[in-house]
Parts: C-alpha cells; sequence; structure tokens
C-alpha cells in the first residue's frame, strides 16, 4: 500500500511544478500577473477590472470603472462622478467618452478624439438603439448623458472589450465634456485587477 503522506507530497510537489511552469510560461508570452490577459481557463471566476479616476480644475471628479468576468462579451460599467452641480460653465448635460490615448499630465486635450476602432465616421449620429451605429467610446450616445441630478451611472456596454488590445480600452482615457464640448475632467484608465 502507498502511504497517505507520500500521495500528499506527490499532489504538491505536482501543484507546485504547475506553478512554475504557469509563471515561466507568463514571463515567456509577456502575459503578466493582473494584465487583462492572465484570466485563464484554470481561473473561471476571474474577473478582470480597469479602473479611471477623472479629476479636472473645475472641480469635476470621480471614477469610471470597467468590470468583466471571463470570456465574457459585455463590460459593466460604473460611473460615480463628483462637482457636476458646481461646475460654473453650461449646466449640463454633460457627454463622456473612452479617447483614444492616455493622459499625460492633467492635460486633457492629449487623449485626442474618441476610441473608435471600426472607423464609423464621424458624421453618422450614434442610435442608443442600434449601437452599431455608435464608435465604441461613445459612451454617453450609447447610455445617455450625465447631469448635476444624475451623476451616476451602472450598465453594459457590448462594444466595449479587454482585449484584444487594438481595440482595448484599457490604456486609453475617459473624458467628460460639458454641453459645450469642453473638456472638464479626464483620467487614464488602468488595468486594476484580475481576481
Amino acid at each position: 500500500m502507498i502511504c497517505y503522506s507520500f500521495v500528499s507530497f506527490l499532489f504538491i510537489l505536482a501543484s507546485f511544478d504547475l506553478t512554475q511552469a504557469d509563471m515561466r510560461l507568463s514571463r515567456r508570452s509577456g502575459v503578466q500577473q493582473g494584465s487583462a490577459d492572465a484570466c485563464t481557463p484554470r481561473n473561471m471566476y476571474c474577473q478582470r477590472e480597469a479602473i479611471a479616476y477623472v479629476d479636472g480644475e473645475f472641480g469635476v471628479k470621480g471614477y469610471v470603472k470597467f468590470i468583466a468576468p471571463y470570456k465574457s462579451d459585455e463590460v459593466k460599467v460604473i460611473l460615480s462622478i463628483t462637482g457636476l452641480d458646481k461646475y460654473s460653465g453650461t449646466t449640463g448635460p454633460f457627454p463622456y467618452h473612452v479617447h483614444v490615448n492616455p493622459i499625460q499630465g492633467k492635460n486633457c486635450e492629449t487623449a485626442l478624439g474618441h476610441l473608435n476602432p471600426y472607423k464609423l465616421p464621424e458624421i453618422v449620429a450614434c442610435d442608443p438603439v442600434d449601437v452599431n451605429t455608435c464608435e465604441v467610446g461613445d459612451l454617453s450616445g450609447k447610455h445617455g448623458k450625465l447631469t448635476a441630478a444624475r451623476p451616476y451611472r451602472s450598465y453594459i456596454d457590448s462594444q466595449l472589450k479587454f482585449t484584444p488590445e487594438e481595440i482595448s480600452f484599457v490604456g486609453r482615457s475617459v473624458v467628460i465634456h460639458d454641453a459645450n464640448k469642453k473638456r472638464i475632467a479626464c483620467g487614464t484608465i488602468v488595468f486594476h485587477s484580475t481576481n
């Protein structure tokens, strides 16, 4: 008969070898722990998260959080923005979008244009009933603009993707505009965690 402690030892040794192999494979493939690609079929409860902390010189600030379970084609977006009621420019509504570039310093202009990987013409108006008419980054066009009375939102977006990199929103930015399209707050979207 095989001794129970010997079997336990073999099991622990095999688990250790698998962990070491996973780490070597991750290093070789460029996938880092905590990256959007770190979710694997072995971790079926994995959840990817990214967040943008937005801030502006006008007192508008808050966060936009992006959450997706492993292998999900949908991303949950949660917004919590404060200061819209105190903004001295327009009274709103306030459009917000995912823009192409990360923010350099605190300059919202460095974000450039909206995330539009499918090259939709800018002249086409976003129809929230048919999101295929909307730029991927036009979150307020698809889900409604922010107002001082309703600065919080939570919804599912089927166009946003964590991967592949060329269409991913991670590493880009969120920009909040006033009703005259002035950029009043912004922040870079950073990968937050993989659970």
